[in-house]
Order: structure tokens, then sequence, then C-alpha cells
């Protein structure tokens, strides 16, 4: 077997002689050279975990060594923070990137069915992660990092109070998504912490239900901006890889202002999905994230709603709202190649296209064919093994 995978948040890596660059060098935590390699994030560490777990079962290896190394990266750097996470911010100064530790917590469940026990961190993590929210009215909204709570807001971010949430609140979608998924794998672990997190669960679920609803609050104004915007978005798609300044005007303020201050949109009508409700950006590399986040969300659930008897996801909805946005990824040949422009949208295109063959078989040549390549970790990670399991 090739051991060359595309992994999430790596790109391109062999397994066995570059499973080391996954680590700094001076303190062997996780980072991510995308950013840079004094960058910490645990991302990469679960990314390579389930690599390492799909080596195991394809190439009958013991992979121990290699897997307990990633779960205690995160504990030793845990402790160098001071006993909670924290990152690099993207506003120059230091907080805790959410994403990130809820890939922290998600690899360290995984880590504990491998018996790299780490209860006492796991929960303090989780204690951490899970106190940054929104009061959304009678829902509640996962932060994106801590700084949108308490930390100083960039002057990109565009303060609006558009459906009634707070103005400091981005309604950054697919942290939300990562975040509750996280937190029902976690109560599904360990059930004796359900009683204390089972109002956070359900108000978070009921929270994707009410960002869902308003793909229906489209008007006329929306539909000509929309219109307008079709237009202008598949020009911009042939240039964005290599973008002339000019584009920028459209990236960074024409798309905001049509759907961030003008007539707030998350879900399109030709299947786009929007990152978020307040940064200054159209964030076309997001559109595969959310898809992906969205279907990561429904195998977990799926699997566990019987047995957390939590509240009721708008399973339906999502599965319309999909359904368009890989019509759109697969017909539209521009994000198409966008998409599939790096070895990262590759893992993420892969992914989405694999989680969603168990909802549709639509798009099963694609599917077939990343299967065949072997370059990607698919059917080891938490969230296929989940849809697998049940």
């Amino acid at each position: 077997m090739n051991q060359h995978k595309i992994l999430n948040l790596i790109g391109k890596i062999n397994l066995n002689n570059q499973f080391n660059e996954i680590f700094s060098k001076k303190y062997n935590f996780l980072i991510t050279n995308v950013i840079s390699e004094s960058h910490y994030f645990e991302m990469t560490g679960e990314s390579m975990y389930y690599a390492l777990l799909e080596q195991e079962k394809k190439n009958s290896v013991n992979n121990n060594e290699k897997k307990q190394k990633i779960a205690k990266a995160i504990i030793e750097r845990k402790k160098y923070c001071g006993g909670i996470l924290h990152h690099e911010s993207f506003n120059g100064e230091k907080d805790t990137q959410l994403r990130s530790t809820s890939a922290a917590i998600r690899t360290l469940l995984v880590a504990e069915k491998d018996g790299f026990i780490y209860e006492k961190e796991l929960l303090e993590i989780v204690d951490h992660h899970f106190s940054y929210y929104f009061n959304w009215a009678d829902v509640v909204w996962f932060c994106h990092d801590t700084s949108e709570k308490e930390g100083v807001t960039p002057k990109s971010h565009l303060k609006t109070s558009y459906w009634k949430k707070e103005k400091r609140n981005t309604l950054t979608l697919n942290t939300h998504l990562d975040s509750l998924t996280t937190l029902l794998l976690f109560i599904e672990q360990y059930p004796n912490q359900k009683e204390k997190y089972k109002d956070l669960l359900s108000k978070s679920i009921l929270a994707v239900n009410r960002i869902i609803k308003t793909k229906n609050k489209s008007n006329y104004f929306n539909s000509f901006l929309q219109k307008i915007d079709d237009r202008i978005f598949n020009i911009y798609l042939k240039k964005i890889i290599n973008p002339h300044k000019i584009w920028v005007l459209y990236q960074k303020i024409v798309h905001p202002l049509f759907f961030k201050i003008l007539s707030p949109t998350i879900f399109f009508k030709n299947g786009y999905i929007g990152r978020d409700m307040s940064v200054s950006n159209i964030h076309v590399d997001y559109f595969l994230v959310n898809i992906t986040d969205f279907l990561r969300l429904l195998s977990i659930y799926n699997s566990v709603e019987t047995k957390l008897d939590t509240a009721e996801l708008n399973t339906s909805s999502i599965l319309e709202i999909l359904e368009k946005s890989f019509s759109l990824l697969e017909i539209n040949k521009n994000i198409k190649a966008y998409a599939k422009s790096t070895d990262l949208g590759k893992a993420w295109y892969a992914e989405a296209h694999y989680l969603y063959s168990f909802y549709s078989k639509k798009y099963e040549m694609v599917v077939n064919e990343i299967k065949t390549s072997e370059l990607y970790n698919l059917e080891t990670t938490i969230f296929a093994k989940h849809h697998n399991k049940y």
C-alpha cells in the first residue's frame, strides 16, 4: 500500500518517513506547516491519528508508539500553556482557537479507546471549550475562538445584530457545527457528563435548526442581489487561484456588503454556503469545510441521538441544503477546480464525498475513484466509523 496520504490540515505526507514533520522540533508539540512551523495546532494530530488507524487496519502494523506521541503532545502542550490550550491569534494576540481544541478532544476520545487515558486533562479541555458560547434568543451558538467572546474584536469584523444575535457573535457556521459534533461524541463516551451538558447540547442543536430557517427569508431584494452576485461569482472563481488585486474588492467588500450587511444570507439559492455573518470576506475556501462539517454532524447525530435523548435536529433540511451544494460543486467546473487545486482542498473534497455517499449514490463514481486512489484516510475517521456502526 502506498504510504503517502493527503490529509486534512497536513497535505501530502508519507506516514512512515515524514510522521515527525507534524511536531515542532523543540517541544514535540503538534504544528501545522500550512501556517508556519511554529504555529501550534491540534487539528493535524487528529487527521494523522485516523491515518495511522487506517494503516493498522490495512497493513496489520502496530502504530501505538506514534499514536501515543500524538496524544501526549496535546497533554504536554496543555501543561506548557498553564492548563488551557492557547494559540497564536490572527489578531496578533493569544487566544484559544476552538476548532483546534475540538480536534484535541476528539483525538483524546479516540486515543482513550486505544488505551491512552488522559481523563482528567480531557475533562478540563472540554470544560474550557464549552464555556465559550453566545446565548442567541432561546438557543446557544458556539464561539469561533475565545477572543470572539472576550478579546479584541478585529476591525474587519462587521458588528451587526441581524437575526437578533449579539454584535460580537460572528455566527461562524463551521465552528458551531464542529463543536456540536464534538459535544455529541463526548457525551456518548462519557455518559456521566450528560446531566451537566444536556441543556447546552439541546440548545446548540436547536441553533442549527434556527440558522437553517434563515434560508427561507429570501425576498425580492435578496433574490436581485443573488442574481448579480452569481454572475460576478462565476468570473471570480476563474481568477481565484491567481486573482488580480481588483478582485479583492469583490472578495472583501462587494460580497460581504451584499450578504452580511444589506441582506444577510448564509444559504444561497445556487447551493453556496457562507462561512459566517461578520468577517469581511467571502471565504470560498470554507465552502467544502461547511459541507463536510454538516455531514460529520449528521453521521454522529444519527448514530447517537436515540441514546442521548436530545433535541431533534432538522436533518431533512440539512440534506436539502447539501444536495444543492454538491450540485454546485460538481456542475460548476470553476468551483470544483478551485476546491481540488491544493492537497488540503483534495482532502476535504474526498471526505465530503465519502460521507455524502451514505445518503446519496449520485456521485458514487467519484467516491469509487477516491477510494481506489488510496490517498485519503476515510473509513477510520470517528465520523465514518460511527455511521458504519449503526
